[in-house]
């Protein structure tokens, strides 16, 4: 009888969450209400642009009037932690170390791409200082669809200056600090698996991320969606459960800011797109309506 009690209390729940399904829509703005809320907020999906500056259409101009403050996933580039970032990404354990990761052949393919991109050959022999996350980010960098001349859109770096330009408060959902102990739990196995995949799949690779950027531009983010669930380079890279942990603390942050007032929320689309762990879905499950702001 217990058994029977519990799954018909369960059950409702379960059908609640299940209901609350989000399906994405070929918008990058999107409205939080209910729940208590007062007024609306609203979440921005941020991508791949190669663009030098952030161009807000009509509707993400009149949500970011309409709140009080403008909220950032993190702020690394041009903060004041900065240099904490730079620190968190050398090698000071052997462990951690390029040589004692990669094999030779690797770091030769690896060395080799930097050079073919233009980078010169004496600066070469400093990445051994680095980790392997930005050896990761240097080959993502040259097989970008931005090339290496063009740096991606920095979104946090604009928005901050919107925010000071149009006077409102302007905040981080995660630290510096809680990006870097993050960082931390992503061990060498990870990024070696990673790092082994662009090296070995190089017209692939680049092939993805000009699809990736192309879909972003375009706002066609169903079929981006589809891109990240059915592509090893982004599964790998984003089906993870550190992913998975962080797409929970964000919509814990975000649920926690939304209590003060309506806020206008940047987060990387990469947190929305698998169904078993959504920032849309969590929101949605805990009683708040997510709606896609369409032109």
């Amino acid at each position: 009888m217990k058994k029977i009690i519990a799954l018909a209390v369960a059950l409702p729940m379960v059908l609640t969450v299940t209901a609350q399904k989000i399906a994405l829509q070929n918008t990058i703005l999107w409205r939080v209400s209910g729940n208590g809320l007062t007024e609306n907020s609203f979440i921005y999906l941020t991508g791949k642009s190669c663009d030098e500056s952030l161009k807000l259409d009509v509707n993400s101009k009149s949500a970011l009037n309409s709140v009080k403050a403008i909220t950032v996933e993190y702020d690394l580039y041009g903060s004041k932690d900065a240099g904490k970032l730079a620190k968190g990404n050398i090698a000071f354990a052997d462990s951690q170390k390029i040589k004692n990761n990669l094999t030779s052949g690797q770091i030769t393919a690896f060395e080799n791409k930097l050079k073919d991109a233009g980078y010169p050959a004496q600066a070469l022999p400093q990445l051994q200082a680095y980790k392997l996350n930005m050896i990761y980010y240097m080959l993502s960098s040259v097989a970008g669809a931005c090339g290496t001349e063009t740096q991606p859109l920095a979104y946090e770096v604009d928005l901050r200056l919107l925010a000071k330009k149009n006077n409102k408060e302007f905040a981080v959902l995660q630290s510096i600090d809680e990006f870097l102990a993050e960082s931390a739990k992503m061990d060498n196995y990870y990024w070696k698996k990673n790092i082994s995949y662009l090296l070995d799949n190089e017209d692939k690779v680049k092939a993805q991320y000009k699809l990736e950027a192309d879909l972003y531009k375009t706002r066609e983010l169903t079929a981006l969606q589809k891109l990240y669930n059915n592509s090893q380079l982004f599964i790998q890279l984003y089906k993870t459960d550190l992913q998975k942990q962080h797409v929970f603390f964000l919509a814990e942050r975000i649920e926690q800011a939304l209590k003060t007032g309506p806020g206008f929320f940047s987060i990387q689309f990469s947190n929305t797109v698998y169904s078993d762990f959504s920032v849309f879905e969590i929101l949605a499950a805990k009683g708040y309506t997510i709606t896609p702001v369409l032109n």
